[in-house]
């Protein structure tokens, strides 16, 4: 608007809120203040961008929205572009397995440590694939996995996690 970048101030807002939200507040989120909170509320400011349903926030509703996608379309895998029932479930699924690399590889990070032996535990119970398909050793290029059944997945995670 009028030169101004009010698209990225409204995303940093946003950000901010969401930060505050989850106690994880950087120096940044802490200048969107509950006195500018306030302010933004009464002219009606939208803290979800248009067109953006809201992300499940706990573990629970992932792990159950990842069982309903896996039963739904017969696999596992959930690639990362993947949008089910309006949450990101890809991008989630993607992080899980970045996290888990992570701590195995070592590299924990303030995200990684989130992925516990618990969760990896619930994830491996829920059938969570690990690998992509087409990367694991024990299946071949372009098979249909539509019809696979859970046991055709080589479950990367079943060992206890080295680094915990």
């Amino acid at each position: 608007y009028k030169g101004a970048k009010i698209g990225r101030w409204a995303s940093d807002q946003r950000s901010y809120f969401s930060a505050n939200q989850l106690g994880k507040e950087t120096i940044h989120s802490k200048s969107l203040t509950p006195r500018r909170v306030a302010q933004l509320n009464e002219v009606g400011f939208a803290w979800r961008s248009p067109g953006v349903a809201a992300e499940p926030r706990s573990w629970e509703t992932w792990v159950k929205l990842f069982v309903e996608y896996k039963e739904e379309h017969g696999t596992p895998w959930v690639p990362q572009s993947t949008v089910y029932k309006g949450a990101k479930i890809g991008r989630w699924a993607s992080d899980q397995r970045s996290y888990f690399s992570a701590n195995q590889l070592g590299k924990e990070t303030i995200h990684s440590k989130s992925l516990t032996p618990r969760r990896v535990a619930q994830l491996n119970e829920a059938g969570f694939a690990w690998r992509s398909p087409a990367s694991s050793t024990d299946t071949k290029q372009g098979q249909d996995f539509s019809s696979s059944n859970d046991s055709d997945y080589e479950n990367e995670a079943a060992a206890e996690p080295r680094s915990w």
